[in-house]
C-alpha cells in the first residue's frame, strides 16, 4: 500500500488490532497454536507434551511457560519448557528494528524469553526453548525446529514399520506446517475484521453489552 492510498492512515490501528488485548482473538490464536503443536508432538513424536496455565519454570518460581515436553524413552534428556509468543513486527515498538534486520529482531525476542525463563529452567533441570514467532506465521529458533523435526523423524520411523510410504509422512508434515502457519494468519485476519464499526453482532450477547468502551481496560500493545 503506497503513501497516497486512502486507507494508509488505518494501518497503524490495524496492526494494533491484531494484538489488542481487549479482544479474545489474541489468546485464541496463541492457544490454538499451542494445542496443535502439543497434539503433533504427542501423536507424531511419541512425546509427552503438556499445555497448561500453571507450568512453573522452577520449584520456587512464579513464572510459567506454555508447554512442557518429556521424552519418556530418554531418562538422560531433560524435560523441555517452551514458551511461544507472537508479536506484530509492524507495530511502532518493533517496526524500525524489524525493517532494519529481521533476523536480529527475532533473535532479540528469543533472548528476551531466555532472560526470563532460561536460568530458572536450568536450575530445575529443564531445557528452555523460547520459540518466538510473528503474526506473519514464522517461528524463530533452531532448538524449536530441531525438536519439531525430531517428532517427524520418529513419525517416519513408525510409518516405515507399518509399511507406509515415506512420501506420505512428508506430505503430512507439510500439512502440519501449513496448519501452524494458517492458525496465525487466519486468527490475525479475524482480528482485523473487527475494525469494522459498528459491529452489528457486538451487543447481541448481553454479557458484552456496554463493555466495549470501558476506558479503564488495558489497551496496551502486548504479546500473547
Amino acid at each position: 500500500m503506497n503513501a497516497t492510498h486512502p486507507l494508509r492512515h488505518a494501518l497503524p490501528h490495524g496492526y494494533h488490532q491484531i494484538n489488542c488485548p481487549l479482544y479474545s482473538l489474541m489468546k485464541t490464536r496463541h492457544d490454538k497454536w499451542v494445542d496443535h503443536l502439543t497434539t503433533t508432538l504427542r501423536t507424531r513424536g511419541a512425546m509427552v507434551a503438556i499445555a497448561g496455565h500453571h507450568l512453573r519454570t522452577g520449584v520456587t518460581s512464579r513464572k510459567t511457560v506454555d508447554i512442557r515436553v518429556i521424552h519418556v524413552d530418554r531418562q538422560d534428556v531433560w524435560p523441555i519448557n517452551i514458551d511461544p509468543s507472537f508479536s506484530v513486527p509492524f507495530l511502532p515498538a518493533y517496526a524500525a528494528k524489524a525493517a532494519e534486520d529481521f533476523d536480529a529482531y527475532m533473535q532479540s525476542r528469543e533472548q528476551a524469553k531466555i532472560n526470563k525463563h532460561g536460568e530458572e529452567s536450568k536450575r530445575s533441570q529443564h531445557t528452555f526453548i523460547g520459540a518466538p514467532g510473528t503474526t506473519l506465521g514464522n517461528i524463530h529458533g533452531k532448538d524449536f525446529w530441531a525438536l519439531y523435526d525430531l517428532a517427524w523423524t520418529r513419525a517416519a520411523h513408525q510409518a516405515r514399520e507399518r509399511g507406509t510410504p515415506a512420501h506420505m509422512t512428508e506430505r503430512d508434515k507439510q500439512d502440519d506446517l501449513a496448519t501452524l502457519h494458517a492458525i496465525l494468519a487466519r486468527v490475525s485476519t479475524q482480528a482485523t475484521i473487527r475494525l469494522s464499526y459498528p459491529d452489528p453482532h457486538l451487543h447481541e450477547d448481553p454479557i458484552h453489552a456496554g463493555g466495549a468502551d470501558d476506558s479503564s481496560s488495558d489497551h496496551s500493545e502486548r504479546e500473547d
